[in-house]
């Protein structure tokens, strides 16, 4: 295909696409993907702005290994795009020859996650059609500790929105972490404890809180947590035993210099 005819055609597929969904308007569905019943197969998704790219990794009918790769746009509440099949030269050949790169339109694929943590992926394969269940793969716990100092902004059912300023310092032994937080506005200060769960490279924490000088404590829910060596974000919903109030919000924290 010439370079013209190329550009042409990646103009026009631009053109034609629908608008992207923000990448902040729904959680990043970038991670490794899999059925724990069906180890051996899976997904890698690759998240940006309005566009996920999925590699796809299983076998052939003759027990071979396989994989498609695949560009997934926005479609309702679901993402979707052609499945394409690419063979090329032998890994361990002397030189990379790119004139031996075939690649062609297999079928297609659609990926639909409504809570970030479980998804479902359907593909077709030259005619065969496939809807597998799948989970974020978790590899390895992440580290939390630190001291940051970042915002809170939630919403209660007693009280309304509020957005508050706070240090936050979250101490980690194994998967039982503490985070405090002392609030700038309110002066209150709060304590989580619970047990670490990973959904892929989200973290979660859950367990039991307790805030000073006014007493308020109940059951906490932290998700969607990521840590980088800069900040971290997440999101929480919690519940007070006394009031019965619920809130639910967001955490986004600059790890202290």
């Amino acid at each position: 295909m010439n370079k013209s005819l190329l550009a042409g055609l990646i103009v026009s597929a631009l053109l034609a696409a629908p608008p992207a969904r923000p990448s902040a308007g729904v959680p990043d569905q970038s991670d490794l993907w899999w059925n724990a019943a069906e180890s051996g197969w899976g997904v890698q998704l690759t998240h940006r702005g309005g566009v996920i790219f999925v590699t796809m990794y299983g076998y052939g009918t003759d027990g071979k290994p396989t994989w498609s790769t695949a560009l997934l746009r926005p479609a309702g509440s679901s993402w979707t795009g052609d499945l394409y099949l690419t063979t090329g030269p032998y890994y361990g050949a002397p030189t990379f020859d790119p004139a031996t790169v075939t690649r062609r339109i297999a079928g297609s694929m659609t990926w639909t996650s409504e809570d970030a943590v479980n998804g479902t992926i359907a593909y077709s394969i030259d005619g065969v059609s496939v809807t597998k269940k799948v989970v974020r793969q978790p590899l390895e716990n992440d580290n939390y500790a630190g001291t940051y100092l970042g915002a809170l902004s939630w919403v209660s059912t007693c009280s309304g929105k509020h957005e508050n300023v706070v240090d936050l310092t979250v101490t980690q032994v194994g998967t039982n972490v503490s985070v405090n937080w002392s609030n700038q506005t309110t002066r209150d200060s709060c304590s989580f404890s619970g047990e670490l769960g990973q959904d892929g490279q989200f973290g979660a924490i859950s367990g039991s809180f307790q805030c000073a000088p006014v007493h308020d404590d109940g059951e906490f829910n932290f998700f969607q947590l990521r840590v980088t060596p800069e900040a971290i974000t997440g999101r929480y919903t919690s519940r007070d035993e006394d009031t019965h109030c619920s809130s639910n919000g967001y955490l986004s924290a600059a790890r202290r210099r």
